[in-house]
């Protein structure tokens, strides 16, 4: 008997059965303790990463490294393995200038969307406006 694609039935029968993988990580106790001394900040206005990290160092925070986590969201955390929090919240008022929320790092905290570069041919640059804020001709 031949099926629709040309396969005999005999031979879709003598087939594996295809497993379905799942990945599933779990994280070291070592890396959840690292990750619980940093914080999650929500950028302001859709700045650069380089930009923020730039700014942070310019005040003096050298100790102080931006991770981009997605879309707005960043890990802060403190290069040498120090909690973070503390400069922080006493340094309040500067953050509050380049971040809208911080929180304490969660494992249940994640991006829900992620950002892509994308490049667009033949879309007059006169279509730009704020959904599009990242399309350049």
């Amino acid at each position: 008997m031949v099926t629709g694609k040309g396969r005999s039935k005999a031979s879709m029968d003598n087939q594996p059965a295809k497993k379905k993988l799942v990945r599933k990580y779990r994280s070291q106790e070592e890396d959840l303790k690292w990750a619980s001394r940093g914080l999650v900040g929500t950028v302001i206005n859709g700045e650069s990463m380089s930009l923020i990290q730039s700014r942070v160092e310019d005040v003096g925070f050298n100790d102080i490294n931006i991770i981009p986590l997605g879309v707005d969201k960043v890990f802060i955390h403190s290069l040498s393995g120090m909690d973070v929090s503390d400069t922080v919240w006493k340094e309040k008022q500067f953050f509050d200038l380049l971040f809208s929320r911080i929180i304490c790092w969660d494992k249940a905290v994640l991006p829900f969307q992620r950002g892509a570069w994308l490049r667009v041919y033949g879309i007059s640059i006169h279509a730009w406006n704020e959904i599009f804020s990242n399309c350049v001709s």
